[in-house]
């Protein structure tokens, strides 16, 4: 037989377990509650720092992402103050320079970000992605630039496109939803690639020229008066080489010496452009070949020094006339014949007549230098009959007149030659197709 005792309610055997239930069930809801406020609190400071909060820490930045770069900012503290952190250390202002970046790729620009030594090549209008290491977790200097700043070789939210416009160069610098423009200025510190032209031969060759306006020659045997021409000396006397040249000409540095010539030829070669004139110098612009060094040169006036001409009575003997327009003479150990309008030069090699049109031409054009006589006239002085003409310095700066007496041949002593002395001018035989001088008084019957 069972006995049943006296059973409990099942209240009662369940009461013993509400109440821990009861507080377990409070904590969980209170770390429910807890869990959805950090949420919500965390999705409010990510809202904040999207729409422009600039008040989080450096230490709030480290919980939410990794770095500045990660967080693609919109905001002021997204673009530094470039102007404090670039210096331009050169600039390629060569006239030729947009055209040789087209044509070959040639950088304009060399800059460089402040806290990194290295310099950085750039084009004008290339993309640049910038990175940097933060410098600081300073709430203070965290809302300075960042440093040092690099080019990024992976794309990045930051870039910059350096800009030349004239002489200046600029930066434009953009992020995500900001630009900014900066005028880049000039650093006193120069980097090695401009200081390597200093002692450049091409530069110490212009440096060492001189300049001169006389043209002695031109003045006397030029029917129409022509401006006064600039003429640059180069080498031993400024005789070595000499070239022509007008405001604004360029020159460039190609085979030893300076040349005259198009952008085109100067292309990769040290450049010099005369940019302006005075009585005593010219002033010249220079470029070395990638453009980044350039100076400003001052060429001095050639001192006029007294030019020690060749004695005409000792380099002639036996001055004798043939006819009426020609004499005979001995000139070292050659017999010569010498006529009005002969053009004698000093060479290495000797003297020499220019008889050919292009070897008178170069002589006008100072391609070809050297002291020169001209056998102006066959003229009577004193009753005696004599050789007139005219000698000039290599530069043409000096110019001295001489006499030589003839002596008659046989069968010609009753000779007699024009007594006028007057200034010589240049006619065109056509015959020849050469510039021939003849005195003025003999122009009209020499012309056809």
């Amino acid at each position: 037989m069972i006995v049943l005792g006296n059973r409990r309610p099942l209240s009662e055997r369940i009461l013993p377990y509400a109440y821990p239930f009861a507080i377990g069930l409070f904590v969980v809801a209170l770390l429910c509650l807890l869990f959805f406020f950090l949420m919500f609190r965390q999705k409010t400071q990510t809202s904040s720092l999207l729409t422009g909060s600039s008040s989080l820490a450096h230490d709030d930045f480290e919980e939410i992402g990794r770095g500045v770069l990660d967080l693609h900012r919109p905001s002021g503290q997204e673009l530094p103050d470039f102007s404090e952190e670039l210096t331009l250390q050169a600039l390629n202002t060569r006239p030729d320079a947009k055209q040789m970046e087209e044509e070959g790729g040639q950088p304009r620009l060399l800059f460089r970000f402040r806290g990194n030594p290295i310099p950085i090549l750039a084009r004008s209008g290339q993309t640049l992605y910038l990175s940097w290491e933060k410098a600081t977790t300073s709430r203070k200097e965290w809302n300075g630039p960042p440093s040092p700043i690099s080019v990024s070789h992976s794309p990045t939210p930051w870039k910059i496109e350096p800009l030349v416009i004239g002489q200046q160069a600029f930066i434009a610098a953009s992020a995500p939803n900001e630009t900014l423009e900066i005028l880049v200025r000039k650093t006193e510190e120069e980097s090695a690639i401009c200081q390597k032209p200093r002692l450049a031969n091409w530069l110490k060759i212009l440096k060492a020229a001189r300049f001169w306006t006389t043209d002695r020659f031109l003045s006397s045997y030029s029917q129409t008066p022509s401006q006064q021409q600039l003429k640059i000396g180069f080498g031993k006397s400024s005789a070595e080489k000499v070239l022509v040249i007008t405001p604004g000409q360029h020159l460039f540095f190609a085979s030893g010496e300076w040349q005259q010539g198009s952008l085109e030829q100067a292309k990769r070669r040290p450049l010099a452009q005369l940019v302006d004139q005075g009585e005593a110098s010219l002033i010249f612009r220079v470029w070395d070949e990638s453009g980044f060094y350039h100076e400003t040169v001052t060429i001095p006036a050639l001192s006029s020094e007294a030019y020690s001409f060749t004695k005409m009575e000792s380099l002639f003997s036996a001055l004798k006339a043939r006819n009426n327009s020609e004499i005979s003479s001995v000139m070292g150990k050659r017999r010569i014949v010498l006529k009005p309008g002969d053009w004698w030069i000093k060479t290495c090699r000797g003297w020499r007549r220019l008889k050919k049109r292009n070897e008178i031409e170069d002589y006008v054009s100072f391609r070809l230098l050297g002291e020169l006589f001209v056998m102006d006239a066959l003229e009577t002085f004193q009753g005696r009959a004599v050789m007139k003409g005219y000698q000039f310095d290599p530069l043409r700066q000096h110019m001295q007149p001489f006499l030589l007496p003839i002596a008659e041949a046989p069968g010609h002593s009753n000779k007699t030659y024009p007594s006028t002395a007057e200034k010589p001018a240049v006619i065109q035989e056509k015959k020849s197709r050469r510039a021939i001088l003849v005195p003025r008084e003999h122009k009209e019957k020499s012309s056809p």
